[in-house]
């Protein structure tokens, strides 16, 4: 199975990974699993910190980047197959990365691993 991690996933996985659900955790720590981030979750990140919601340490991008690779995490790029999927999606979510997120995890049929219920609204598999 192929798996994207929503934004506060990686937080969690990287930082406080007792934080994740049971399911989460089993499913990441399975190496049969294909994982993958998209670097929209960081230009959240940024901004979080940015504007203080967050607190990260100065040089996160890179203890984050190096994380995700000693997991086998893989990158997945948004393409403009994405925004076509973004643009058609019904507005039971509001939040623009999570939207954006959501079109990447049904282009590339990812299950989407998230804690926010609204992701379940959309018609992908998501997990929590």
């Amino acid at each position: 199975m192929a798996y994207l991690l929503d934004t506060h996933v990686l937080i969690w996985l990287l930082s406080s990974p007792n934080q994740l659900s049971h399911k989460a955790q089993y499913i990441i720590q399975n190496p049969s699993n294909r994982l993958y981030y998209s670097p929209l979750s960081f230009s959240e990140m940024a901004i979080k910190v940015g504007n203080g919601k967050l607190t990260m340490a100065d040089n996160w991008q890179m203890i984050y980047a190096k994380l995700l690779a000693d997991k086998d995490i893989q990158v997945i790029h948004q393409s403009w197959q994405d925004s076509m999927i973004l643009q058609s999606l019904p507005f039971h979510h509001k939040d623009p990365f999570d939207r954006m997120l959501i079109s990447l995890a049904m282009q590339h049929k990812l299950t989407f691993i998230s804690r926010d219920e609204h992701c379940a609204k959309y018609d992908l598999p998501v997990i929590w």
